[in-house]
C-alpha cells in the first residue's frame, strides 16, 4: 500500500525518428508513446500496485504528468 513514485531516467525524444516512422507507414496522425520500466518492485509490491485501484490510480498520475 501507498507507495511512492517517481519516474526518471528520461530519453532525448528523435524528432526526425518520429518524423520519418510517420511518413513511412503514410498516417500523419500515428502516435508515438513513451516506454516505461518498472524496475524495484518484487512480486508483492508489484501485486499490490496491480490489484489496488488507489495505488494504480496514483500511479498512472505520475506517468501522465511525466508526459505532460
Amino acid at each position: 500500500g501507498s507507495g511512492q513514485y517517481r519516474v526518471f531516467g528520461s530519453q532525448d525524444v528523435d524528432k526526425q525518428w518520429i518524423s520519418e516512422v510517420r511518413k513511412g507507414n503514410g498516417f500523419t496522425n500515428t502516435r508515438i508513446v513513451p516506454r516505461f520500466i518498472i524496475e524495484g518492485l518484487n512480486y508483492q509490491p508489484f501485486q499490490q500496485l496491480a490489484s489496488g485501484e488507489k495505488e494504480l490510480k496514483r500511479f498512472v498520475a505520475e506517468i501522465v504528468k511525466t508526459c505532460r
